[in-house]
């Protein structure tokens, strides 16, 4: 498979867990679990430059309603966790373009 195809094919991924019936926070949290997900388990370690625009966007977006909008405990855990998640993730892979 080659780079354009992989990226192609993660970007399908990416806009499938998008598309999904949720709430707007939900759907942000299920984008950054993606990206989790192939980093935990090892399946992929450089992600392309786009997909890392997509993952930094997506933690934005989720720490502005974080900020604009009140959660309970439950809620805000959860969702800060995952907020932490995607740091690791931008933190600690490769990227290229």
């Amino acid at each position: 498979m080659t780079s354009l195809e992989l990226e192609e094919d993660e970007r399908d991924r990416i806009w499938a867990e998008f598309t999904k019936n949720g709430s707007e926070i939900e759907k942000l949290i299920r984008i950054i679990n993606y990206f989790v997900y192939l980093k935990d388990d090892e399946l992929i370690n450089e992600f392309p430059i786009e997909s890392y625009n997509i993952l930094k966007k997506t933690v934005n977006n989720l720490e502005n309603m974080l900020k604009e909008n009140e959660y309970t405990k439950k809620e805000l855990f959860r969702y800060k966790n995952c907020l932490d998640d995607g740091y690791r993730v931008l933190n600690t892979s490769t990227f290229s373009s």
